[in-house]
């Protein structure tokens, strides 16, 4: 993942709660990811070890 893909992905939440998300990545470091969420239609940070699934949806040009 690097900043600018889109990218749906699989999700747990701390509370254990498992959503489906399609994201635009902001940035990216070892253990979260700030990124636009189309669920929710605002900036979010996603810790990388409850990320369980991700697919590439568009991949940035740059």
């Amino acid at each position: 993942m690097r900043r600018g893909d889109i990218v749906d992905m699989i999700y747990q939440d701390g509370q254990g709660h498992f959503t489906r998300r399609r994201i635009r990545i902001l940035f990216v470091s070892k253990t979260m990811i700030r990124a636009y969420c189309y669920l929710r239609h605002q900036k979010r940070t996603f810790a990388v070890e409850r990320i369980l699934a991700s697919r590439t949806i568009l991949r940035s040009a740059s």
